[in-house]
C-alpha cells in the first residue's frame, strides 16, 4: 500500500464526508457559543496570605513554606466556613465548600485564597472574610496551645528554682558541719544539676513568651480581595475554539472508524479480496426521472449502464463457456435481481444470441407487468405439459413459444404462471429438467437445422435463503449469478451462499455489484495479496486457454458482438431499438430494481397452449 494511495484513499474519504465534518464543527460552535453567551457570568476574588513560622528567632524561608502548604490544607475546614456563613447572611457552608479553593503559590510561603461567585461584591466580601476567620481561628489555636505549654513551664521553672534554694542549704549545713570533702563536692555537683535544669526551664519559658507575643504575625494579608470587573467564566472565545477544535478531531476520528468498521461489499475488488469470489461487474446507481421510466427499456440508454451491461454479458460469456442455464438470484429481496436478470438478458439477446427470459420468482413475480404480458401461462402451467417437451424441439415447440417472443430480437419471455390453490409443491425438477433440455437441444427443422431452440437460459428467482423454490431452480440450473447490493452485504454472507450453490451443483460463476455508488471505494485496509484470489489457480483454469470461448453459441456472441460494435455510428455508442407503443394504461412497476419499466405489447392470450383464466 503505497503513499499516494493512501493519500488518495484519505482524500477522497474526507471529500465525501466533507458536509458531515462541516455539519458537526458549525454545529458544536454554534451550541457552544450560544450556551456560553446565555451561562451567568461567574467573577472571582483573591486575596494573599503570608504564613511565617514563630516557633524559631531567625526563621527559615524553607520552614515558611512547608507551613504554608499545610495550612493551605486548612483553610476549607468546617470551622472556618462556619465562621464566614455566620458572618455574611444567605451563604450557607456547602455552597462555600464550593465557592472557596486556595492553594500556595510557588517557592513562596504565600497563599493564595480564591472565591468565585455570580456577583463581584460579594465574591470580594468572602475572600476577606474567609482570609480573617482562618487567621482568627489559626491565632486562637496556637495562642491556646502556648499558654498550655507557657504553664507546664512556669511550674517547671518554680520546682526547680525551690530544688536550686533547697540544695543550696543543705550545702550549707553541710559545710557548717565540717563534713567530708567528698560529701561537699558531691553536693555542688547536685547544685550544679538543678541550675541547668533550672536555666533550660526558664529559657524554654521565654521563648513561650516571646512566641506568645508573635502569635499576631504568624499569619498577615498580604493583598485583600477587590471586586473584579471582568467575569472569569464563561470564556465565551476560548470555549468555542476549544469546542470547534474537539468536534473537528472527534468527527474525523468517527469518520475513520467508520471507514475501518464497513466492510461490506461495495466494489468489485471488495468481492475479490474480502469474499475471495469473481466479480463479473458492477452496475451504477442511476436516477432517472418516472416519465422515462415508463417509456424506456429496462436497459435505459445510459452509457453508464449500457457499458456496465456489456461488461458483465461479455464476462460471463467468457467465463460460462459450456453452461447455458444461468440462475440469478440475491442475498436478500430488493436487491436488483429481477432488473439485472432482465437488462442481462436484453444485453445477451443484442448479441444475436436466442435467449428465454423465465421468471422464477413464483410468489413476487413482476416480470410480466414489466413486458406488459399477461401472466395466464407461465412456468407454473410448463410443469404440466411433459408430453409437450418430451417430443424434443419441433414444430409444436415452436407454436409454444411463439406467444413468447418480446419485441426485443432473439429474446423469449416466459412468466412465473398462475399459482395453484396447493402451494406445496409447485415445481418438480424432472419436469423443470425436462424442459430446459428441450429448450437447448439442436432444432430438427431444416430451417433451423445445427441450431438449438434458445443459446442460453436467464432464470429470475427469488433469494435462496428465502424460497424453497430457488432451491429447485438452483438444481436445474448450471451455473448462478449473485447478485449484491453495494454496501449492504458482509462477505461471510456470500461465501455461505456461494457454498449453497455449489452444494446445488449451481456454481457461483460471478457477482454482480448493484447500485454501486461514486462514492463507494474498495475496503483500504486490507492488502491485496493476502485476500485476492489467482482465478487462474483454479482447476477449470489451469491453462489461459480456457479463457477462449470455445462453445459455439459463445463464439457467435462474441462475432456478433464486435460486427455491432463496428456498425453502430461514430457519434453515438448507444443501441437504440424501436420502441413499441406505450399501453394507455399503466401497470405499477416492480420495486425490485432500480432501472423499471419497460412498456411492451400485450401478446394475444388464445395464443398461449394450455392457457389458463387468471381468475380460476
Amino acid at each position: 500500500m503505497s503513499i499516494g494511495t493512501s493519500i488518495g484513499h484519505y482524500g477522497a474519504l474526507l471529500r465525501r464526508w466533507l458536509w458531515l465534518l462541516l455539519v458537526a464543527v458549525v454545529l458544536c460552535t454554534l451550541v457552544t457559543y450560544a450556551i456560553n453567551s446565555i451561562m451567568q457570568p461567574v467573577y472571582e476574588a483573591s486575596a494573599l496570605l503570608q504564613v511565617h513560622d514563630i516557633s524559631t528567632n531567625n526563621g527559615s524561608i524553607f520552614v515558611d513554606q512547608a507551613l504554608a502548604q499545610s495550612d493551605a490544607l486548612l483553610i476549607n475546614r468546617p470551622d472556618v466556613l462556619q465562621g464566614v456563613a455566620r458572618k455574611i447572611h444567605n451563604v450557607s457552608t456547602r455552597q462555600l465548600a464550593t465557592q472557596i479553593s486556595d492553594s500556595p503559590l510557588d517557592n513562596t510561603p504565600i497563599i493564595q485564597v480564591r472565591v468565585k461567585d455570580n456577583n463581584p461584591v460579594r465574591a470580594a466580601t468572602i475572600a476577606n472574610t474567609v482570609v480573617a476567620v482562618f487567621i482568627q481561628l489559626q491565632n486562637d489555636s496556637l495562642q491556646q496551645q502556648l499558654k498550655n505549654i507557657s504553664a507546664r513551664l512556669a511550674k517547671n521553672v518554680k520546682n526547680a528554682k525551690n530544688a536550686v534554694e533547697s540544695d543550696q542549704e543543705q550545702l550549707a549545713l553541710l559545710q557548717a558541719a565540717h563534713a567530708a570533702p567528698e560529701i561537699i563536692v558531691h553536693q555542688n555537683d547536685t547544685i550544679n544539676s538543678d541550675q541547668i535544669t533550672y536555666n533550660s526551664s526558664l529559657t524554654s519559658y521565654n521563648q513561650i513568651q516571646q512566641q506568645l507575643l508573635q502569635v499576631p504575625n504568624s499569619l498577615k494579608i498580604v493583598q485583600p480581595a477587590i471586586a473584579s470587573t471582568a467575569p472569569v467564566s464563561p470564556n465565551i472565545l476560548l470555549n468555542t475554539v476549544a469546542a470547534s477544535s474537539l468536534s473537528f478531531v472527534l468527527t474525523l476520528v468517527f469518520i475513520l472508524l467508520l471507514d475501518w468498521t464497513n466492510t461490506t461489499i461495495k466494489t468489485v475488488e471488495d468481492v475479490e479480496r474480502l469474499a475471495r469470489l469473481l466479480a463479473l461487474g458492477s452496475v451504477p446507481e442511476v436516477k432517472i426521472a418516472k416519465q422515462r421510466m415508463r417509456d424506456e427499456l429496462p436497459l435505459v440508454n445510459n452509457e453508464a449502464i449500457e457499458q456496465a451491461f456489456s461488461t458483465i454479458s461479455t464476462n460471463l460469456i467468457m467465463k460460462c463457456t459450456e453452461k447455458r442455464t444461468i440462475l440469478v438470484t440475491g442475498v436478500h429481496a430488493k436487491t436488483g435481481t429481477s432488473t439485472t436478470a432482465v437488462n442481462l438478458a436484453i444485453t445477451l439477446a443484442r448479441t444475436g444470441l436466442r435467449v428465454m427470459l423465465v421468471d422464477g420468482n413464483l410468489q413476487q413475480g413482476a416480470l410480466h407487468r414489466v413486458f406488459k404480458h399477461p401472466n395466464i401461462y407461465g412456468l407454473t402451467t410448463v410443469m404440466a405439459e411433459s408430453a409437450l417437451f418430451q417430443e424434443g424441439p419441433g414444430s409444436k415447440i415452436y407454436t409454444w413459444l411463439h406467444p413468447h417472443k418480446t419485441s426485443i430480437p432473439n429474446l423469449w419471455f416466459l412468466p412465473t404462471g398462475p399459482l395453484p390453490n396447493s402451494r406445496g409443491n409447485i415445481l418438480r425438477a424432472p419436469m423443470l429438467s425436462l424442459f430446459i433440455k428441450c429448450l437447448l437441444q439442436p432444432a430438427h427443422e431444416p430451417e433451423e437445422q445445427g441450431h438449438s431452440l434458445m443459446d442460453i437460459i436467464i432464470i429470475d428467482s427469488a433469494p435462496l435463503i428465502e424460497s424453497a423454490h430457488t432451491t429447485i431452480l438452483a438444481a436445474c440450473a448450471d451455473a448462478s449469478l449473485l447478485v449484491v447490493e453495494a454496501g449492504q452485504e458482509q462477505a461471510a454472507q456470500i461465501q455461505n451462499l456461494a457454498r449453497r450453490l455449489q452444494r446445488l451443483q449451481a456454481p457461483l460463476q460471478g457477482i454482480i455489484v448493484n447500485r454501486k455508488k461514486t462514492h463507494h471505494q474498495p475496503y483500504f485496509y486490507v492488502s491485496a495479496p493476502k485476500y485476492e484470489k489467482d482465478w487462474l489457480d483454479d482447476d477449470e483454469y489451469q491453462g489461459k486457454k480456457q479463457w477462449r470461448a470455445t462453445a459455439p453459441w459463445a463464439r457467435m456472441a462474441i462475432s456478433n458482438q464486435k460486427q455491432s460494435s463496428l456498425a453502430r455510428p461514430v457519434t453515438s455508442i448507444h443501441y437504440n431499438p424501436p420502441l413499441p407503443q406505450p399501453s394507455t394504461t399503466l401497470d405499477e412497476a416492480p420495486g425490485t430494481g432500480q432501472l423499471l419499466p419497460a412498456i411492451y405489447n400485450k401478446q394475444p392470450a388464445n395464443q398461449h397452449k394450455g392457457a389458463v383464466d387468471e381468475k380460476k
